[in-house]
């Protein structure tokens, strides 16, 4: 029951099951939309049947190839070369990939003639999504005298409590930095451009509220779904109205930026979860809302400590070993990842506990007078990150 308090990451997370004598490696395929930008092939024909190369720029009017055939080595030469009314593109098979330009759509539509002919080549792409599983465990030895005389009559069910929390908070490390590592939907506050160029002098790299909104877009753009149902309000009293929303897990070091932070119309943009828990279900952790983010606060939530630009005159911001440090802010969209589970109930990841008791057959076993027991724990861990788009990853610097 207490280590499933600590699990944060995990609650959102779906199981995948490795069945026995399957290895330990797990795959699965993932086909990209038809219309993506990711969606580049070799089977691109324009409304012609001219044959696209994938390598180079071409430009289009209503389907077919213009102005030159062969293509161009760029997207600048390609444009320089387009006539008003004419798009530009890169020779794929996604059409007009995911624009939403009104007259890139219009020249690349899918044109047939009278005669149809082998015309307009598609191609559905798919990319493989694989993840190893790795074994981690951990174990404590005692004797039976520690037991015997020890003033805490309830010490064995301590000792077992604590040996499943660190296990789960491992676990939730584990999760955590891999998450992270995997976003690719990447904001920076202020004007930075990178983690080492985050710094809390000039422009100062803080989160603001229309970070987060252009990371919202980010999202939608991705088509990344909200992770909770739409809301309407209810009749009790001080109950909010609040709209569907993404988890946003953040460390307890960024809560007061977070409360501060006003929205454009001047008024404070956090909303506390007891102004709408009435009429929804709490993640765990979920302390409040900010625009489209349902904000989890984690204890635990790690950072970059000294990750960020060299300190010269600090002002107040955290800082190690003279450099600032860089707090990440995760959104996690619905389905974008799994846990892999093996032996577990097909929900959740599973700890293998073993106890050996003082003066048992296997402590007997062990040395000549069983004074000796242990307790070990032991997990499958393994992560599938199907959708790295719809991990959001916003960086900021944080106030002492």
């Amino acid at each position: 029951i207490d280590a499933k308090e600590l699990e944060f990451f995990g609650q959102l997370s779906d199981t995948t099951q490795q069945p026995k004598h399957y290895g330990k490696t797990i795959k699965r395929y993932h086909y990209l939309h038809l219309l993506s930008d990711l969606n580049l092939n070799s089977q691109g024909i324009d409304a012609a049947g001219l044959q696209l190369d994938v390598a180079l720029w071409y430009v289009f009017l209503n389907g077919f190839v213009v102005q030159s055939t062969a293509g161009y080595a760029t997207e600048a030469l390609a444009r320089a070369a387009a006539l008003p009314g004419e798009s530009v593109g890169i020779g794929s098979g996604n059409l007009y990939g995911s624009s939403k330009d009104i007259g890139t759509l219009v020249n690349r539509f899918p044109v047939l003639g009278e005669t149809g002919g082998t015309v307009n080549g598609v191609s559905v792409t798919r990319v493989t999504v694989q993840s190893n599983l790795e074994k981690f465990g951990f174990h404590d030895k005692y004797t039976k005298e520690s037991m015997d005389f020890d003033t805490d009559a309830e010490r064995e069910m301590h000792l077992r409590r604590e040996m499943v929390n660190a296990a789960s908070q491992i676990n939730e490390a584990q999760v955590q930095i891999d998450l992270i590592n995997a976003a690719t939907t990447i904001r920076y506050g202020g004007a930075a451009t990178s983690r080492a160029t985050m710094t809390a002098e000039g422009v100062i790299s803080e989160l603001t509220y229309d970070d987060l909104m252009r990371l919202d877009i980010a999202l939608n753009v991705a088509k990344c779904p909200k992770g909770s149902k739409l809301l309407s309000g209810t009749l009790l009293t001080d109950t909010r109205v609040t709209r569907g929303a993404r988890p946003l897990y953040v460390g307890t070091e960024l809560l007061p930026m977070l409360k501060n932070m006003v929205n454009n119309f001047g008024k404070q943009a956090f909303i506390s979860s007891e102004h709408y828990a009435a009429n929804t279900t709490l993640m765990r952790g979920e302390i409040g809302r900010i625009d489209a983010f349902a904000i989890i606060e984690v204890p635990q939530m790690l950072s970059w400590a000294g990750g960020g630009a060299v300190v010269t005159a600090n002002p107040g911001y955290r800082e190690a070993n003279g450099n600032y440090t860089v707090y990440p802010l995760l959104a996690v969209g619905s389905g974008s990842f799994s846990q892999i589970g093996f032996a577990s109930d097909g929900k959740s990841n599973k700890f293998k506990i073993k106890h050996v008791m003082p003066e048992s057959d296997i402590s007997y076993a062990k040395e000549e007078f069983g004074e000796t027991g242990f307790i070990s724990i032991k997990w499958y861990y393994g992560i599938l990150v199907l959708r790295p788009e719809w991990l959001g990853l916003m960086h900021t610097v944080a106030k002492l």
